[in-house]
C-alpha cells in the first residue's frame, strides 16, 4: 500500500506538526513540503530582501535624517513605537508545543521573537526609507516599499513568525509615519 504525502505531515511517524515546520517536533524527522511550497517561500524571502535593497539605492536614506525623525516622534508615534517593539519582544504560548527539554522550548521562544524582530526590522526599514528620503519618493519607491511591506505580511505562511509580530510592525510602521 502507498502512502500519500500531504504538506505539513511528518514523513516518519505520521503525524501533522503543520505547514511552518521543517522537521517534526514529535520524532525529528523531515515534513514534508511540496515543491510549489518551498519555492514559494524562497520567493517571499528573496522578494522581500531585493526590494528592500532595490528601495535603499533608491531612496538614498540619510542616517542623520532618521535620527532626527526619531528625536522629532509626537508622543503618540512614541507611544504606538513603544508599543510595537513591546509587543515584538513578548514570549510566545508555548502550551502546545512538545519540547525534549528546557534548552529547546527556549530555542523555539528565541526562534519566534527572532522572527517577529526581523519582520519589524524590515517594514520599519521600508517606512524609514520612504519617510527620510534625500529625493522625494516616486511610483517606484512606493512599489517597492509596498512589495516588502506585503512580503512581510505574508512571513507566517512560510515562515517562523507569529502574527503578533506582523502586528508589531504595523504598529512601527505606523509610527514611522505619524513621525
Amino acid at each position: 500500500m502507498k502512502s500519500k504525502l500531504k504538506t505539513g505531515v511528518c514523513v516518519s511517524c505520521g503525524r501533522e506538526p503543520g505547514r511552518r515546520y521543517r522537521n517534526c517536533p514529535y520524532c525529528g524527522e523531515e515534513v514534508w513540503h511540496a515543491p510549489a511550497w518551498r519555492a514559494a517561500s524562497a520567493a517571499v524571502l528573496a522578494s522581500v530582501v531585493g526590494a528592500l535593497g532595490f528601495l535603499i539605492v533608491l531612496t538614498h536614506p540619510s542616517g542623520r535624517a532618521l535620527t532626527g525623525l526619531l528625536h522629532a516622534l509626537p508622543p503618540a508615534a512614541g507611544y504606538l513605537l513603544a508599543l510595537g517593539l513591546g509587543l515584538a519582544f513578548l514570549p510566545c504560548d508555548d502550551a502546545e508545543i512538545v519540547a525534549t527539554s528546557q534548552r529547546e522550548l527556549c530555542r523555539w521562544q528565541g526562534a519566534q521573537v527572532a522572527g517577529a524582530l526581523l519582520v519589524c526590522a524590515v517594514a520599519a526599514g521600508a517606512a524609514a526609507c520612504l519617510r527620510v528620503a534625500q529625493t522625494p519618493p516616486g511610483l517606484a519607491a512606493w512599489t517597492l516599499g509596498a512589495t516588502v511591506c506585503a512580503g512581510a505580511a505574508a512571513s507566517p505562511f512560510f515562515f517562523f513568525v507569529p502574527w503578533r509580530g506582523v502586528l508589531a510592525a504595523v504598529l512601527l510602521v505606523a509610527a514611522l509615519a505619524l513621525g
